[in-house]
C-alpha cells in the first residue's frame, strides 16, 4: 500500500484507492493544518498501475517543489516530495507505492490501521476472538463464535473496547487475483496411532499434495472429521452434516473455545505457511454457525486410531 510520511510530525499515512488531501474534517482523510491549504486540497488516487496525484486548491500542491497545474494529474514515484499550500509547508515523503489493498481503520485513530493480507485474528494470535481471512473468490469473511460471513466496504468489526472499519480498494482488483480452482474435491487423510498421541494429516486438492505433517491442532481437526463420517454413514443432508456442538467438542478435545481457537487459527496459518499455491482457498475448510462447527469436506480418510463417536 502506498505510504506518505511527514518527517516534521513523524506522521505515517497509508492511502486509500482514493484519498484526499485537505483542512476540511468531514472530507479529508488526511487533514492538514497550515492555513495555505485549502478544504479540499488534493487527491491522491491509484489507476490500476500507478498512483497519480491532481491539485483542486487555491494555492497550489508542489511535486518536488515544482507547482503542479490545476486539475492535471500527475504520476507519483517514490522518493518524491509533496508540499500543500505552499513550498514551505510541511513536506511529505512518498516512502511506499505498493498498490491499494483492504485494511481495517481503528475508530477515532484513523492514524492506525491494519493492512489485509490472507489471514489475521484480533485481538492477537494469542485470543483470536475474531479471524478475517480472504477466500477463495477472493472476498474477506469475518469469523467469531457465532458466524461466518463476507465483509463488505464500510463494514465495522468490534473487538473488546476498539472499533474498526473495514475499508476495500473502491472498483479496483486487489493484488492478489481470484483462484481459479479446478473440480477437484479436497481429500483429507489422517494417519492416527493408537493412542492417539500423533495425527499425521495430508491434503490432496487441485492437483496438490500438501503435507502438514504431525502438529497437536490436528486432533481437533479429527474430531470434526469423524463426525462428519458419522453423519455420512447415517445418511443425513450433506448441508447438515458434520455440525458438532462446541460445548461436545470441549469435552472432547479437552480444551476451552480460546484454545480451540488458537488451534483453528494455527491450521489456518499452517495452511498458508506451507509452500503450496492457492491455499487460501482452503481456510474456509473449517464453519461455524452458532454453537457449532465442522470440516467442510466430503472426502476424508482416517487409518488408525479409534472408532467413529
Amino acid at each position: 500500500m502506498a505510504k506518505f510520511k511527514n518527517p516534521t510530525t513523524g506522521e505515517t499515512v497509508i492511502l486509500r484507492s482514493q484519498h484526499v488531501f485537505g483542512r476540511h474534517p468531514a472530507t479529508a482523510h488526511t487533514l492538514l493544518g497550515d492555513h495555505a491549504a485549502s478544504r479540499i486540497h488534493a487527491n491522491v488516487f491509484w489507476d490500476g498501475n500507478d498512483w497519480q496525484i491532481k491539485d483542486s486548491s487555491s494555492n497550489g500542491t508542489y511535486l518536488n517543489k515544482k507547482k503542479l497545474e490545476p486539475g492535471e494529474k500527475y504520476t507519483l514515484r517514490t522518493a518524491d516530495t509533496l508540499h500543500f499550500g505552499s513550498p514551505d509547508s510541511d513536506k511529505w515523503q512518498i516512502t511506499d507505492l505498493n498498490a491499494p489493498k483492504s485494511m481495517l481503520l481503528l475508530i477515532g485513530n484513523h492514524k492506525q490501521t491494519i493492512e489485509l493480507d490472507d489471514l489475521i485474528v484480533l485481538p492477537d494470535a494469542q485470543k483470536p476472538e475474531i479471524t478475517i481471512y480472504r477466500n477463495n473468490q477472493s472476498l474477506w469473511v469475518l469469523e467469531n463464535q457465532h458466524e461466518q460471513r463476507v465483509l463488505n466496504s464500510g463494514d465495522q468489526v468490534s473487538v473488546g473496547n476498539e472499533t474498526w472499519v473495514f475499508i476495500t480498494p473502491d472498483d479496483i482488483d486487489e493484488t492478489n487475483p481470484i483462484v481459479q480452482l479446478s473440480n477437484e474435491t479436497p481429500q483429507l487423510k489422517f494417519a492416527v496411532s493408537r493412542d492417539e498421541e500423533h495425527i499425521d494429516l495430508d491434503i490432496q486438492w487441485n492437483q496438490q499434495h500438501i503435507a502438514l505433517g504431525e502438529r497437536v491442532h490436528h486432533y481437533l481437526l479429527l474430531c470434526l472429521a469423524r463426525k462428519r463420517l458419522s453423519d455420512q454413514i447415517d445418511g443425513l443432508k450433506t448441508e447438515e452434516q458434520g455440525w458438532l456442538e462446541k460445548e461436545l467438542l470441549v469435552r472432547m478435545t479437552g480444551m476451552d473455545e480460546k484454545h480451540i481457537n488458537i488451534q483453528i487459527y494455527r491450521f489456518r496459518k499452517q495452511l498458508l505457511d506451507t509452500n503450496s499455491s492457492d491455499t487460501n482457498a482452503l481456510l474456509s475448510l473449517i464453519q461455524r454457525r452458532r454453537g457449532q462447527l465442522r470440516l467442510d469436506c466430503d472426502e476424508i480418510v482416517i487409518q488408525g486410531g479409534q472408532q467413529l463417536i
